[in-house]
């Protein structure tokens, strides 16, 4: 006999930890095989370099953003989609003067994130340090 599958729904609010402003969606508590973050970030902010055994695909809704991507470094802005490798390291900076939405998917049911030592630029890309 043939399983049925189950359909989830929940809410941006219900993935969103007190006091954080992204929303953090983990495939394997919703039965998916994908994970994704709804990131909303203000000017000059964002994460710092970091890594990923996956590929990580952004889909950048509002806002100006400045990736850095291993030796890479490049503007994104609505409509842009950004695709970075697996074990690449990556951070991006909110450049513009309004709040950056984007919908950051991780090619995986759990998200795996290894941090690296880095420091902002002023002009928002990252150097390791």
């Amino acid at each position: 006999m043939e399983r049925a599958h189950e359909v989830t729904v929940t809410t941006l609010d219900q993935l969103t930890p007190e006091g954080w402003s992204t929303a953090q969606f983990v495939g394997d508590e919703h039965g998916s095989q994908s994970s994704f973050y709804v990131s909303r970030s203000r000017p000059g902010t964002g994460p710092d370099l970091h890594q990923h055994p996956y590929s990580e695909t952004f889909v950048i809704l509002e806002g100006c953003v400045r990736f850095t991507a291993g030796d890479q470094v490049l503007d994104a802005g609505p409509g842009d989609v950004v695709v970075v490798p697996p074990d690449t390291p990556h951070g991006f900076t909110n450049v513009g003067d309004e709040p950056m939405l984007s919908v950051n998917i991780h090619a995986a049911a759990t998200m795996q994130q290894l941090d690296l030592p880095s420091r902002r630029l002023d002009d928002g890309s990252y150097e390791r340090t």
